[in-house]
Formats: structure tokens, C-alpha cells, sequence
């Protein structure tokens, strides 16, 4: 019973963590763009546990200049969130192990999630990075699109997945590589398997998204065309990912002090957090 606390929680901060990115990307960076640059939103689409998509009003205001920085704002805005949250790691080192842990995986979700999300769609000519992609391709340096997110999110994921198990060793007492990985299964893991079967069941039942997975995306499209599947830029990248974690726990363990419980503060921050930004998306999501 003594890993229920931490997956319980580990599941809240996974949701707030979406929660905050999506509502940055979809309307601190689209949907702020287009009211200051174009003619403002006329629909919007939210998931609790998937993503979602804005749709901006078409009128004489949009430049191609300005579609292309309301394409790119969502990817900026969130990046940034989560390269702010890996900077002030840095700067705080004496953050309790806790604290940081949470700290370091938001700059690890954020950044290689939209890093990631910047790869596959450039690498894809799809969604966000797309209208680029094709604008960079058209003049021979399509390879502009994906391959400086694809280093900037080698390099996020080794930086941000260092920070997360050197937090997650000092806080659970991880004595040893081996134990460090039981604690990460049974308390990480479990929170991210139960996150993604409310993501399928939540998937299953939405019909009203018409933006899939780029990789489902991409080899619907060539399966309709009658061409070869696309090479699954996506499975370079969960490889760089899980690479990164593999380096993270295999680096040698220091002396870690002993387990340490859950803090009072950091308990009530993550409860009020999750009920706030499942209201907050609650809402918006009935109002659309």
C-alpha cells in the first residue's frame, strides 16, 4: 500500500502536465496568434488525456508569415514552459528531491514532446510543421524541418532524464541500478499504464477529433496513395528516448539518503493543481 501515494500521484502530475500543455499550446500559442495576427478562433476541440486543436478564422489578415507563426506558436510557447523548467532546476539545486522530480519531468515531457512533435511533422510535412516542411522542401533543404529539432531533442532528453532519475533516486532511496528500475516500474510505470488506458478509452469514445497520431497520419495517407509506408521517424525518437533513460539509471549510484516522505506542501500543490486544470479543461470542454 505504501506505492499507492506515489502512482496516485505520479497520475495527477502526469494529468496536470497535460493539462497545462495543451491549454499553452493550444491557446497561449495558437489561439493568442490568431486573435493578435489573424481574425481569432471560431471552434476548439479538448481532450483530458489526448490532444487537441484550435481552428483559427480564415480572413485578409493572414499573411503566409503570419500562418506560419500561428503554426509554430503552440510548439514555442510549450518548448519554452519546459526549457524554463529545466533552467531553474539548474538554478536550485537544494529543491528537495521531490519537488525536482516533478520540476524535471515537466521540462522532460515538454521538450520532447514538442521537440518530438516538431520531428515527426516536419519529417512528415504534417499538422504544425508542416506548412514549413513543404515551404523548406520546396527549396531543397527539407531536412531543415526535422533534423535541428531531432539533435535539440537528443540532447533535452539526456539532460531532462539525468535530472528526473538522480530526483527520483534521492527520494525513493534507490541503493542500486536494479532497484532504482523496480521503483521506477512500480510507481512510475504503473501511473503511465494507467494514463494510457484512460487515453484509449477516452480516444475510443471521441469521434469528434478529426487529428490522429502523425505516424497514423502519415501512413494513412500512403496507404491511400499506394506508396511504401513512411520511414517511423517516431521509433528513432522513442529510441533516443528510452536510450536517454537507459544512460540516466545506468550512471553509477551515489550514497542516497534514506526514502523520504511525500512533503505536506508538495502534496496539497499537485491535489490542487490536478483539481484546478481538470476543472479548467472540465469546462472548456463542455463549453465547446
Amino acid at each position: 500500500m505504501r506505492w499507492v501515494a506515489p502512482i496516485a500521484l505520479f497520475f495527477a502530475w502526469g494529468f496536470t502536465m497535460h493539462a497545462v500543455g495543451l491549454l499553452l499550446h493550444e491557446f497561449a500559442g495558437h489561439a493568442l496568434v490568431a486573435v493578435v495576427l489573424g481574425c481569432g478562433i471560431d471552434a476548439y476541440a479538448l481532450t483530458f488525456f489526448g490532444h487537441g486543436q484550435v481552428h483559427r478564422v480564415i480572413c485578409d489578415r493572414w499573411t503566409f508569415e503570419r500562418v506560419i507563426l500561428c503554426d509554430w506558436a503552440g510548439l514555442a510557447v510549450t518548448s519554452a514552459v519546459g526549457l524554463a523548467a529545466g533552467l531553474y532546476l539548474r538554478r536550485r539545486p537544494g529543491l528537495a528531491p521531490m519537488p525536482k522530480l516533478l520540476l524535471a519531468l515537466v521540462a522532460f515531457f515538454f521538450l520532447i514532446g514538442q521537440l518530438g512533435y516538431a520531428v515527426n511533422g516536419g519529417f512528415h510535412d504534417l499538422y504544425d510543421p508542416g506548412r514549413t516542411a513543404r515551404w523548406l522542401g520546396a527549396r531543397g533543404v527539407h531536412w531543415l524541418a526535422w533534423v535541428p529539432a531531432l539533435i535539440a531533442y537528443a540532447v533535452a532528453a539526456v539532460l531532462s532524464a539525468r535530472a528526473a532519475i538522480d530526483a527520483f533516486r534521492a527520494h525513493f532511496g534507490s541503493r542500486s541500478r536494479l532497484r532504482t528500475v523496480g521503483q521506477l516500474a512500480g510507481t512510475l510505470g504503473i501511473a503511465g499504464v494507467l494514463y494510457f488506458i484512460a487515453f484509449r478509452i477516452e480516444w475510443a469514445i471521441r469521434t469528434d477529433l478529426w487529428m490522429r497520431g502523425v505516424a497514423v497520419e502519415a501512413e494513412r495517407i500512403a496507404a491511400e496513395r499506394h506508396v511504401a509506408p513512411p520511414f517511423p521517424i517516431d521509433k528513432v525518437l522513442l529510441v533516443i528516448a528510452l536510450g536517454a533513460l537507459v544512460w540516466a539509471l545506468a550512471r553509477p549510484v551515489r550514497q542516497p539518503p534514506p526514502p523520504q516522505p511525500i512533503g505536506r506542501s508538495t502534496l496539497i500543490a499537485v491535489v490542487g493543481s490536478t483539481a484546478i486544470t481538470f476543472l479548467l479543461v472540465l469546462v472548456l470542454v463542455l463549453a465547446s
